[in-house]
């Protein structure tokens, strides 16, 4: 993220919001994290958007979620893609 354009992070966080307003409203979250992750020699970056619900732990303490099996949902994604291109 620091050797990117400043106008391709612009964009970048720009969608990223858009992308957690509706996350927040598909599955019905609180709100939604946003997370830069990097490791290791600086090659690339990711960005995580974790929904967050009222009945979850808050605090720097518990930002990590317990990991589950991933199950598609089809219908949420593709509500996903049709609020994004919006």
């Amino acid at each position: 993220m620091m050797e990117i354009p400043d106008d391709l992070c612009k964009e970048i966080f720009v969608f990223a919001k858009k992308t957690m307003n509706v996350l927040k409203e598909v599955y019905a979250a609180e709100s939604v994290y946003l997370c830069t992750m990097c490791d290791g020699p600086m090659n690339h970056f990711h960005i995580q958007l974790i929904p967050r619900y009222s009945f979850e732990k808050r605090g720097s303490r518990n930002f990590v979620k317990e990991r589950k099996e991933y199950k598609e949902d089809p219908e949420k994604l593709l509500k996903i893609r049709e609020l994004l291109r919006a």
